[in-house]
């Protein structure tokens, strides 16, 4: 069992329970910083200790992404589209695209690890959205916004 496989059970284990104590927004984007700072340490990590502790958090936050991403999906989709955005293969085609990049770097891997890193700074922006639209959907007002 590697480390990586090692923090994925954990966050399989956490994560769970967590989004159902404090809600799925939080472990959402707290698993998207994790993995963002455990691959920017890695991609500064001079010892490999470092950098496998850096794997296990890569491992905690991806499996924490996956087990609050299908929850959020299924409660911000009308019933009617449901199956098939949960059953949209998202993650297959995001590791083809990783392959893709991965090509491009294929001579320094740690500028692949911080290019992947950066790539979630766009998906912190999504906090407002997903806050603005669960403001829609249990707030509603009988008052027109003119």
């Amino acid at each position: 069992m590697s480390i990586q496989n090692a923090g994925a059970l954990a966050g399989n284990l956490i994560t769970g329970q967590v989004s159902d104590l404090f809600g799925r927004k939080r472990p959402f984007f707290g698993s998207v910083l994790t993995i963002m700072v455990a691959l920017c340490v890695g991609f500064a990590a001079n010892h490999w200790m470092l950098f496998a502790a850096t794997r296990f958090f890569v491992g905690f936050g991806a499996s924490a992404f996956m087990t609050t991403k299908y929850s959020l999906l299924s409660e911000f989709t009308l019933s009617s589209h449901r199956a098939w955005i949960i059953g949209f293969p998202s993650w297959p085609m995001a590791y083809a695209a990783v392959a893709g990049v991965a090509y491009l770097f294929r001579y320094n891997w740690k500028y692949l690890q911080l290019t992947i890193a950066l790539t979630g700074i766009p998906c912190m922006f999504a906090w407002w959205y997903v806050h603005i639209r669960y403001l829609e959907a249990n707030y509603k007002s009988n008052h027109k916004i003119t």
